[in-house]
């Protein structure tokens, strides 16, 4: 099933998900199906898409107030397939070919739930312990002015991520190349909680789900008992793992 990615004017504001074979509803606001909460030409609910025979069919529902672009000219209701897009506002939708970008395997195993979240979601959401995340965050400016390395500096920053992720074990910066997923990942450093050493191997899977097909923070959670060591993030003991990309620039394919 193809996917549909949206882009709007700025780096972060991006989604791709798959396409479903119901109705879903696209707008602004989380009480929509999909939202892109990014962009004020968008209404709260714009326009209705479903994948049918092959096709997307858009749409645009009343209550939308802003006109919809595809091929250049405002339209009511138009199917399109893979590679094509449409227009709302600031926005562009492309129906892309999830085929193409198969998610690499034989290193991870398919996990039991997958969750993905907007940079504009995650905003929203109050933390019950925001004093200690605060603190956390606090001693980044000074890392990033101290420190000699970039070694360090990554080194720094994974201690500021244990301390924000308090459920969390362990942390690594990884790097994939986007131009080749199918090369191993790059891990520049790897630290546990208490400082201790670990043998982290993050999943490939997750990696490639954040990076380089969602392009938004990834979660997936894994059977640990049905799990052999090595097999995924981590261990066996390990069930859960979050990958959240960088910007691209200065260079793609990085995150924590």
């Amino acid at each position: 099933m193809p996917d549909l990615l949206a882009e709007g004017s700025e780096p972060d504001q991006n989604w791709r998900r798959p396409l479903p074979a119901k109705s879903i509803i696209l707008g602004r606001v989380q009480k929509c199906d999909w939202e892109t909460p990014w962009d004020e030409h968008i209404s709260r609910r714009h326009a209705q898409l479903q994948w049918k025979d092959g096709k997307l069919q858009v749409v645009h529902l009343p209550e939308g107030k802003n006109p919809i672009f595809y091929h250049g000219k405002e339209l009511r209701e138009f199917t399109l397939g893979v590679g094509e897009h449409f227009v709302i506002g600031k926005t562009m939708f492309k129906v892309v070919d999830s085929e193409n970008e198969r998610t690499p395997t034989g290193d991870s195993p398919v996990p039991i739930d997958e969750l993905t979240c907007s940079f504009q979601e995650l905003k929203n959401i109050r933390f019950g312990d925001a004093g200690d995340r605060i603190e956390a965050l606090a001693k980044l400016p000074a890392m990033i002015r101290l420190s000699p390395s970039d070694e360090e500096l990554e080194s720094r920053v994974l201690e500021v991520l244990l301390d924000g992720i308090l459920l969390a074990d362990a942390a690594a910066v990884v790097h994939m190349n986007t131009a080749s997923p199918s090369e191993p990942l790059t891990v520049r450093r790897r630290l546990g909680r208490g400082g201790r050493l670990v043998d982290l191997k993050p999943s490939r899977r997750l990696v490639y789900e954040a990076i380089r097909k969602r392009r938004l923070p990834v979660m997936h959670s894994w059977n640990s008992s049905n799990q052999s060591s090595g097999d995924f993030t981590a261990s066996a003991e390990v069930d859960w793992a979050i990958c959240a990309p960088l910007p691209d620039v200065p260079a793609p394919g990085w995150a924590p």
